[in-house]
C-alpha cells in the first residue's frame, strides 16, 4: 500500500493518531530545513507520499500541525524541568543554571516558541486556538508546581508570568545566538563585539535576576511570614 492509501484508510482513532504523528514528523523536518513560510500543506504532503485532498482529512492549516508539535516539544521540556523537584527551592544561582541547561537541552521547543505568538497562532481557527491555550495550561501545571516550590511567596498569577518571562527571554536569546554567519558579520563590521555570548551563561543570569528580584529562597529566617 502507498502512504497515500494508508492516509485514505486511516478510520480509526488510533489509525488517525498514527497518520497525524507522521505527518508532525514531516512538518518538523521540513522547519528544520526550510524557511517557515516555504512549508505548506502541499510540500507536507508531497514529503509523506500523498496529497493535499488527504492531508485535509487531518488538518485546515500547516499552523494547526504547528500547534501539536509546539504541545509535543514544551511537553517534553517539561518532563525534565521536573527533574529539578528533588532540589527546590535552593540558591536562586543553582536553580537559575539548572534550568538555563534545560531550555537548552530543547532549543527546537524554543526555536517553536520564537514564532508561536506572530505566526503560528495567527492563522488558525478560533475553535482550534482555544482547545490549543487549554492544553499548554494543563502541560504548564508541573512547571508551575516547581516554581511556587522555589518561590513560595508568588502568587499563581505571578508564577505564571514569571514562566512565560523565561520563554520570552529564551526566544530573544536563541535569535541572539544563532545569527546566521551573515548577521554575525555584519555585527561584527559594524563594531559589536558580544558575538561569543553563551546561550545558557545569558539565560543562567536572566532567571537568577528573576529569583533574586523576587526574593524566592529566605532560607528558614523568614519560614513564617
Amino acid at each position: 500500500k502507498t502512504m497515500s492509501e494508508e492516509f485514505i484508510r486511516a478510520r480509526t482513532k488510533e489509525q488517525k493518531e498514527i497518520r497525524m504523528s507522521a505527518v508532525m514528523e514531516v512538518t518538523d523536518a521540513q522547519f528544520h530545513k526550510m524557511p517557515y513560510q516555504s512549508i505548506t500543506l502541499s510540500t507536507i504532503a508531497r514529503d509523506l507520499g500523498s496529497s493535499r485532498a488527504n492531508l485535509y482529512r487531518y488538518v485546515k492549516t500547516k499552523e494547526e500541525i504547528f500547534l501539536q508539535l509546539y504541545l509535543q516539544k514544551e511537553k517534553a521540556c517539561i518532563q525534565e524541568m521536573q527533574s529539578l523537584e528533588d532540589i527546590v527551592p535552593c540558591d536562586p544561582a543553582l536553580f537559575g543554571a539548572k534550568m538555563a541547561e534545560i531550555f537548552f537541552h530543547h532549543l527546537d521547543f524554543i526555536h517553536y516558541q520564537s514564532i508561536l505568538a506572530q505566526i503560528i497562532e495567527q492563522n488558525v481557527s478560533l475553535e482550534a486556538l482555544t482547545a490549543f491555550k487549554k492544553q499548554v495550561r494543563e502541560d504548564r501545571a508541573p512547571v508551575y508546581a516547581l516554581l511556587k516550590k522555589q518561590c513560595p511567596s508568588l502568587s499563581q498569577k505571578q508564577i505564571q508570568q514569571m514562566f512565560l518571562t523565561f520563554l520570552y527571554e529564551s526566544s530573544g536569546l536563541y535569535a541572539h545566538t544563532q545569527a546566521s554567519p551573515l548577521t554575525i558579520k555584519a555585527m561584527e563590521l559594524a563594531g559589536f563585539t558580544n558575538q561569543n555570548d553563551s546561550f545558557t551563561d545569558m539565560l543562567a543570569e536572566f532567571i537568577t535576576m528573576c529569583m533574586q528580584h523576587y526574593r524566592p529562597f529566605h532560607h528558614k529566617e523568614n519560614s513564617h511570614d
